[in-house]
């Protein structure tokens, strides 16, 4: 059985870019900041708003870069390039409305986060904070198709038993 995957986004990181995790997350270490300090705990950060605001700062580059590549790849087809432009700029704006599609920096969130509320959300709260539903649909694939590739070398190699069956 061989195994290779492409992920569906551009950086590992963003794969940590799951609101109802960040939420959590955040609401954690805000009670725990304010339990440790003896103060009443603010209000959790709205995360998809945050999330929007980010990306619209770079929505004009990204779009740009979209169209650059866009135009550069069917360039080929005939097609007048403000037409090609046209289209590629529709297909963008259809995919920038919807929140996962849109290109991000984590760093800037947790920034974010930091000076608004003096708290810092790491790798491991994020994940802590996860649920199974928050879980992108591509990364649970991946996840199922190494186990199905660990279970697979286990059966092929002699003498090797399964630590999940002992």
């Amino acid at each position: 059985m061989q195994l290779a995957h492409i992920h569906g986004r551009k950086e590992i990181e963003n794969y940590l870019l799951l609101p109802g995790a960040l939420a959590r997350a955040a609401a954690a270490a805000i009670a725990d900041r304010a339990r440790r300090h003896n103060e009443t705990a603010d209000g959790a950060p709205d995360i998809p708003a945050l999330l929007t605001t980010i990306t619209d700062r770079h929505k004009k580059t990204v779009q740009a870069q979209y169209v650059g590549r866009r135009l550069e790849h069917l360039r080929k087809t005939g097609k007048d390039a403000s037409t090609l432009a046209a289209e590629a700029i529709a297909e963008f704006e259809g995919k920038w409305h919807g929140l996962g599609e849109r290109l991000t920096i984590l760093a800037e969130l947790r920034q974010e986060i930091q000076s608004r509320h003096q708290i810092s959300l790491t790798d491991y709260k994020i994940i802590n904070a996860c649920k199974p539903a928050d879980i992108p649909q591509d990364l649970r694939d991946l996840l199922a198709c190494l186990e199905a590739f660990r279970c697979s070398a286990l059966q092929r190699e002699p003498g090797v038993a399964d630590e999940s069956s002992g």
